[in-house]
Order: structure tokens, then sequence, then C-alpha cells
């Protein structure tokens, strides 16, 4: 209820917070230990400028600028966090795989596949060559 107050109501944020909380969606990978997001980008920035191109593929639409995104980012969405850099994905050939195909620019259905193969790849699916 309270962040539903402080949404913007000015449509160039309404679609950005529409725009963020679908990337979150098709993106973002659930912590199992905790209520958390995580998204897997090194900058805030990457994900705005996906945002801005985003916005041009659909007419050249206004935009909201670099710190009222980041603004709307930290308000409504505080769970969603950058995932802290590591080099996990490289130990396991399957989370390799994963991991480099979410990062190249994707269509949503693609996206959202393979976001279902990471979560069935850590949910049991994990090292198998090692179980062999």
């Amino acid at each position: 209820m309270v962040r539903a107050s402080i949404t913007p109501l000015a449509e160039t944020q309404r679609v950005a917070v529409w725009w963020l909380s679908r990337y979150f969606e098709l993106y973002g990978d659930d912590s199992p230990n905790s209520d958390q997001v995580l998204i897997q980008v090194l900058l805030k920035k990457s994900v705005y400028e996906l945002y801005v191109k985003a916005m041009q593929l659909q007419g050249n639409r206004p935009v909201v600028e670099l710190n009222r995104f980041y603004e709307i980012w930290n308000v409504l969405f505080p769970k969603h966090r950058k995932r802290p850099y590591c080099d996990i994905p490289g130990k396991c050939d399957t989370c390799y795989r994963i991991d480099r195909l979410r990062r190249q620019e994707n269509d949503t259905h693609t996206a959202k596949m393979l976001k279902d193969a990471h979560l069935m790849h850590r949910g049991g699916m994990f090292m198998l060559e090692r179980q062999r």
C-alpha cells in the first residue's frame, strides 16, 4: 500500500515502472535464502540503457532521466538488487552456458525460458558431472 501511494503518476514514469517490473520478472533470480531478487548486471546504468533502447524501439517514447530511474528502482523495488560479481558460473559448464545466453539480448520468450532453465538447474540438476 505504501509503495502504491508513492507510485509516480506521470505517463513516462508509469511506463518506466512497468518496464522495470517486466525486466525484473524476466531477468531477476529469487534468492533462495531471503526475499531479495538478484539482477545479474554490473551497473544499474546498463539496465537504464536497455530501458532507453526499448523506448526508442517503441517509437521514440519519452524516457525518465537517469536519476529518476534510480529513484524509481530504489523506492518501488527495494528488494531488487544487483548480484554481487562472482565467477561461479564458470565452475559448471551448464551454469556457464545458461549465464552466457541470459546476458545476451533475447526476446521475452527466450528470456523466460532461460530463467526457467536456470531455476531448474539450480533446483537439483547442479553439477551432475560430479555426481557421475
